[in-house]
């Protein structure tokens, strides 16, 4: 059996946390994407809004690489730690 391995690629899990975002911020300032708006409400977002939504995906995938390279830093040094290293094993999942 295949498993699916969803949260092993850090561009799935930025884009799946950026769209979650995406719509916090829109249900929260449902009035930030209307053409027609006021300047009665200058808030940061609203001022802001075409900026956060350029670097808040850059900032998501910086974050979710580093800490995917950590974890898997961490595992594959506890694999190489432990006395029974089968270099055979190690590269049959390389290749998976």
């Amino acid at each position: 059996m295949m498993k699916i391995k969803l949260f092993e690629n850090p561009l799935t899990i930025s884009l799946i946390l950026y769209i979650i975002i995406s719509l916090i911020i829109y249900i929260r300032n449902p009035n930030l994407f209307d053409k027609n708006k006021d300047n009665d409400d200058d808030s940061f977002v609203s001022r802001y809004a075409c900026f956060i939504f350029i670097l808040c995906p850059i900032l998501i995938y910086g974050c979710i690489c580093g800490l995917t390279s950590y974890t898997n830093r961490s595992h594959y040094c506890k694999i190489l730690k432990s006395k029974e290293l089968n270099l055979k094993e190690m590269l049959e999942q390389c290749k998976k």
